[in-house]
């Protein structure tokens, strides 16, 4: 027999013993040494159900993960599949280029313990540390990235009152993430959908990166936001409270930035707001209305230019309490004043330019203004009254 036809007979054997390897033997190495490596890593015990590898269609699918928090009682990371397929590019591009990435059913449980800790805080102190670090980036392609079915239960144990706040039906399409050059002047339409904490959202757009700026579209559609469910995650306290209202948007957002001029932010569409309440800590109402909103020709939030097609406000009613001791709404929420002899001298604030606002058409529907003054004249009873607008 050749020598040619001995060393093809030879490959041939190579190959085939290599794809019968990595198809049906490496998968449960993979399993096994993962579950064994994550779980001495992060503390947390990891299962995998099954992972299968295709070397022909270079194509990876794992199967029934599952990573428990410590005590194994509680689930902290899950999915019921996920699958990558690399591109034969790789090779030539010494980058991994991946042509699709799917994942279906992901879960994860994010607890907030107290400032800056969470249940997975635990996770980089176990990490070892890297003494040399690479100078040049990493090069990588991420094509095709879906989420479908996500959910994440975020449970907030820090906040002043504590609250469990869910994502549900998450979907998310990221058509190209990558830092290649030559792909970096290609069009994708990302997407983000999702009903967080029973109010849908909605998210398209486009996304345009090129290699002397980027040009981001992004439409924002809410519905029904419940406002004072997030009232507890302001950096500050409000000196109000809020007991009811309801936001919504239909907007779009377009975010382009250039090596030569200052970026732009532009917002044009419809926002709302809808049975709002506020209140004075005390109790005392403060200002209620059915609606408002504003339709918006276009916003520029960083040249402060404000272009409104038009602003309606339906049924607002207005409270003005003065109570006995002469101070008005503004006065008992605002903070005491320090004294003049305790101030400390600051510096002049820079004088910044004032935003240059242009409104069409304003519009009052209805409304109140109700005055309770309890600081009457000597001899007189504390009187009320309510005021309409037209």
């Amino acid at each position: 027999m050749p020598l040619w036809k001995k060393l093809a007979i030879a490959a041939a054997a190579f190959f085939t013993l290599l794809v019968l390897f990595v198809a049906f033997v490496l998968p449960g190495i993979v399993r096994s040494q993962a579950e064994k490596k994550v779980g001495a890593l992060t503390g947390r015990k990891l299962a995998i159900r099954h992972i299968s590898i295709n070397p022909l269609t270079m194509r990876v699918k794992v199967d029934g993960l599952k990573m428990q928090e410590p005590g194994g009682k509680v689930t902290f990371v899950s999915f019921s599949s996920a699958s990558a397929r690399l591109s034969p590019a790789s090779v030539w591009r010494r980058a991994p280029i991946v042509t699709g990435i799917h994942v279906i059913s992901p879960y994860v449980r994010i607890v907030r313990t107290g400032a800056n800790r969470y249940n997975f805080s635990d996770i980089p102190e176990r990490m070892p540390k890297s003494e040399k670090k690479s100078s040049s980036p990493t090069l990588f392609s991420l094509n095709n990235i879906t989420v479908t079915g996500g959910s994440i239960d975020f449970d907030d144990r820090a906040a002043r009152t504590p609250k469990l706040h869910t994502v549900r039906r998450m979907n998310i399409a990221v058509p190209f993430i990558s830092n290649i050059p030559y792909l970096v002047d290609q069009y994708i339409q990302p997407r983000f959908a999702a009903e967080i904490n029973g109010a849908s959202l909605d998210l398209t757009g486009r996304l345009k990166p090129f290699q002397k700026g980027m040009e981001t579209l992004l439409d924002v559609n809410l519905t029904d936001l419940d406002i004072p469910y997030y009232a507890a995650y302001l950096p500050a306290r409000l000196p109000m409270a809020i007991s009811s209202g309801k936001f919504s948007s239909k907007i779009a957002v377009s975010y382009r930035v250039t090596p030569d001029k200052k970026p732009v932010i532009a917002i044009t569409g419809d926002a709302a707001v809808a049975r709002l309440a506020m209140a004075e800590k005390s109790g005392g109402e403060l200002l209620a209305f059915d609606r408002f909103a504003v339709k918006i020709n276009q916003a520029d939030l960083m040249g402060g230019s404000y272009d409104l097609a038009s602003v309606n406000l339906d049924a607002p009613v207005v409270t003005l309490l003065r109570t006995a001791d002469g101070r008005w709404p503004n006065q008992r929420m605002m903070p005491p004043a320090v004294p003049a002899g305790e101030q400390k001298a600051e510096k002049p604030a820079e004088k910044k330019p004032a935003p240059l606002v242009r409104i069409a058409e304003i519009r009052l529907n209805g409304g109140m203004v109700r005055l309770d003054d309890r600081l009457p004249p000597v001899d007189f009873a504390p009187k009320s009254a309510s005021l309409p607008l037209w």
